[in-house]
């Protein structure tokens, strides 16, 4: 898990996180619920408010903090 390059990438691919004050538990969040079986299309339906960009986050998501989770 690589906390920090998920925050890097986020920032760096201009991915919006709105009003979430903090990304990173989100990204954990969504680790969580994809590995409790949730696809990561279901993940990136969730509504957390606006301007987030939920698709960009949880590829993000998927390749840094939870790898694991690709399929």
């Amino acid at each position: 898990a690589d906390d920090q390059a998920f925050l890097n990438d986020l920032n760096t691919n201009k991915i919006g996180t709105g009003p979430v004050t903090d990304p990173l538990g989100m990204g954990h969040f969504l680790c969580t619920q994809i590995r409790g079986g949730m696809s990561p299309e279901q993940a990136a339906r969730m509504t957390w408010g606006p301007g987030l960009d939920m698709p960009g986050i949880v590829a993000t998501a998927q390749r840094d903090p939870c790898p694991d989770t690709l399929r």
